[in-house]
C-alpha cells in the first residue's frame, strides 16, 4: 500500500495551494464574516476553474489533499459540505 502522493496529485495539491495564497483565504473569510461573500465566492470559482469540484466521488485522495490545503488557508464557504459530504 502506497501513502504518499503521486507527482500528479502533488501538482494539484500545490496548484491548489497557489489558488488560495494569492487570493489571501483569510481576509476573504474575515470579509465573508462582515457579510461579504464576494470574495469567497471568488475563491470558489477559482477552485471550480481547476478542477476541484470534479473530485468528489472517484478522486477521494486528490480531494482531500485539496481540502487540506483549503484549511489551512481559511478559505471561506461550504467546501467539506459541497465536495465531500455530498456524494
Amino acid at each position: 500500500m502506497r501513502f504518499a502522493l503521486t507527482t500528479e496529485q502533488r501538482e494539484f495539491r500545490d496548484a491548489v495551494d497557489a489558488l488560495l495564497r494569492d487570493a489571501d483565504g483569510i481576509a476573504a473569510a474575515r470579509t465573508w464574516a462582515a457579510g461579504d461573500t464576494k470574495p469567497g465566492l471568488e475563491i470558489w470559482r477559482g477552485l471550480a476553474a481547476i478542477g476541484m469540484h470534479s473530485l468528489a466521488g472517484e478522486y477521494p485522495v486528490e480531494l482531500c489533499a485539496a481540502l487540506e490545503r483549503v484549511g489551512y488557508h481559511a478559505a471561506p464557504g461550504p467546501y467539506p459540505e459541497s465536495l465531500a459530504v455530498a456524494t
